[in-house]
Formats: C-alpha cells, structure tokens, sequence
C-alpha cells in the first residue's frame, strides 16, 4: 500500500513538473536561458496543423502563437525549433558545436510505414537546418582540414548520428570540438 501511494506521488510530482515546462520560446535568447511563456509554464499545449499555431492554456486562459513568429515550443516531448523555410517542427536534441536537430519522418516498408529518425544540424540556434552528413558538416567549417580527415576516418562505416554516451554528446560535436 505504501509502495503504491509513494509510486502515485512521485507520479503527480514528475507530471506536475514537465507541466510546469511546457510553453512558447519566443525567440532563441529565451531557448537558451529556459524562459517560456506564459510565465510558469502552461498547463496544456496543442500544436495544430491547420493554422500553423501553438496554443497554450494557462489558468484557463488561451494564448495563440503563429508558429513564425516564434522560435520554438517546449511540449511532453522535448524542446523543438519552428523552422520557417520548411515549416517543419524540429526536436533540438542537443545545442553545443552544432546544434543536433531531428525529426520522425515515415519510411515506407511493404504493408505499413513506420516512423525513423532523421537527423540534421544547423551552426547555430539561427542558422540554416541542414541534413546532418559528412559533406554538410565539411561545408559548415570548410577551413577546417584537420576535422575534414577525421570526419572520414570516423564515420567511415557508422552513423554520423551516433551518441557518445562515455562523454554525454553526439559524436560529431565531441568530434567538432576535440579537432577545432
């Protein structure tokens, strides 16, 4: 009985503070410092597609934001960045060297499709999104010939999208960084 009444509080205290994150970057200075709007988080966020907006409730009251003029939204799946050439809604998995972009893009199989991630990069929080490959990352720093040799060697027969769990990065920013 304790067990489960601990279990169900420590449920209500996660959820009630991934609630307490949820809301609007209104620009990249407000990604970069973790301040969303409304102030204190939303209580609900809903992304539609028909308009391109975000709406966020707080206290039962309703905000509407045109997804370009924001720079992102944080939601119960991570923080993400509304690109504007694309319109797409890309997940920032990770903002050092080269922030690390993703997005669930269908693959097609026989009878059913099924959503893999795809993986692209941008120099900056307000640059360009680009596929995230060897030769756009070459293009990224092209002065750069020492981290050019060791991209090929690297990625020679893996993922330029691999996670460096020993130093808690993607690989291409451990990479990007040990080689400037």
């Amino acid at each position: 009985m304790k067990t489960s009444v601990l279990c169900f509080y420590l449920f209500f205290c996660v959820n009630f503070l991934v609630a307490q994150h949820w809301g609007v970057y209104k620009t990249e200075l407000d990604f970069i410092q973790n301040q969303i709007f409304p102030d204190g988080g939303a209580s609900k966020l809903s992304n539609t597609v028909i308009n391109n907006t975000i709406i966020a409730y707080k206290n039962g009251v309703k905000y509407c934001f045109k997804k370009d003029s924001i720079f992102g939204y944080n939601n119960k799946s991570g923080s993400f960045r509304c690109y504007h050439l694309d319109k797409q809604d890309y997940q920032i998995m990770e903002n050092s060297n080269v922030v690390i972009h993703m997005i669930m893009e269908p693959t097609y199989g026989y009878k059913n499709f099924v959503l893999k991630p795809q993986y692209y990069f941008s120099e900056n929080l307000s640059s360009s999104i680009l596929p995230l490959n060897i030769i756009n990352i070459k293009r990224a720093f092209p002065e750069n010939e020492r981290l050019h040799h060791y991209l090929d060697i690297e990625f020679y027969q893996k993922e330029i999208s691999m996670y460096n769990s020993t130093y808690n990065t993607y690989q291409i920013n451990y990479l990007i960084n040990k080689y400037k």
